[in-house]
């Protein structure tokens, strides 16, 4: 798991680095994923409102936050103890 997050950092400093605004969205959810997953709801939910502010900033299509509010409603259900949604 601690590779993978490595590798998702790597790739969001790249994306960054090159101005691939999408990409660098995507490797943000993919943390926020990683965070729930790993039990951190906090980062994941600080990260997840900086990626959907970062969003709404710009012109993006709309299915790009579909993944980031699945993020959210994993950290929701594990907060309040709700079964995981598939």
């Amino acid at each position: 798991m601690r590779k993978t997050i490595r590798r998702i950092f790597m790739l969001k400093r790249w994306a960054v680095a090159r101005k691939y605004t999408l990409l660098e969205l995507r490797a943000r959810i993919m943390l926020g994923s990683a965070a729930v997953d790993a039990g951190d709801t906090e980062t994941a939910w600080r990260d997840g409102m900086a990626t959907a502010r970062r969003f709404f900033a710009g012109d993006y299509p709309p299915i790009r936050l579909y993944a980031r509010c699945r993020v959210f409603t994993r950290w929701n259900a594990r907060r309040h103890g709700f079964a995981r949604p598939c």
